[in-house]
């Protein structure tokens, strides 16, 4: 079975590959030329799971250009699976650790984080994609200006990570713990999960003062 599963998996990874781009050091400073005519902006959706953000996103703003980074090999073939065929979107399987070697300084205009692990324990902070280390990295390749999203429905990341975006160079333009299902919010599959639930969702809009 483990045989079979493989080789199915191994045959729809094949099928949608031409969305994966798999060679970092040829992309820094080229991502926006992947499209005709080239993107006005470059925006980066951090775990993005199968793509249900990223779907809608790519509609709405289709002249942009969208990477889905996600680590997961399976979550990542459904998410190509399902974005297949549009021209405003590429994936990567990275660590967000390494994205300073798929992008230029400067390059990123909007990053997103959609519901991250919170990590809960103290003693994995440094684990959380908001804790300054990561943060940082951010920095280095998003411009002055650049946007980040960020969205979770864990109160104590959220107070967390205003502390570290704050103490990290970054400005808060907004900070939303019951955020509204409103006409211009995209929801992810976890959002729309725990609204049904009850769960208040938390939001930050900031803003990057640019690299240290």
């Amino acid at each position: 079975m483990r045989i079979r599963r493989r080789k199915h998996i191994e045959e729809r990874f094949h099928n949608v590959r031409g969305a994966l781009i798999s060679a970092p050091d040829e992309m820094p400073g080229r991502w926006r030329s992947l499209t005709n005519p080239p993107s006005r902006r470059l925006c980066l959706e951090i775990g993005c799971g199968m793509g249900g953000f990223l779907n809608k996103l790519t509609v709405r703003e289709q002249d942009s250009l969208f990477v889905g980074v996600e680590r997961n090999r399976d979550v990542l073939i459904r998410a190509m699976e399902k974005l297949l065929g549009l021209p405003n979107v590429r994936f990567i399987s990275a660590d967000a650790k390494g994205l300073s070697s798929w992008f230029s300084p400067g390059e990123i205009d909007a990053l997103y984080l959609n519901f991250p692990d919170p990590w809960p324990h103290w003693k994995h902070a440094s684990r959380r994609l908001t804790h300054c280390s990561f943060l940082t990295r951010y920095r280095s390749i998003m411009c002055v200006g650049g946007a980040l999203h960020f969205k979770t429905d864990n109160a104590g990341l959220f107070r967390f990570t205003l502390s570290e975006m704050e103490n990290c160079g970054f400005h808060i333009l907004r900070a939303d713990n019951a955020l509204a299902e409103a006409v211009d919010n995209i929801p992810t599959e976890y959002e729309t999960r725990y609204r049904e639930r009850g769960q208040s969702i938390y939001y930050i809009h900031a803003e990057c003062k640019g690299a240290f």
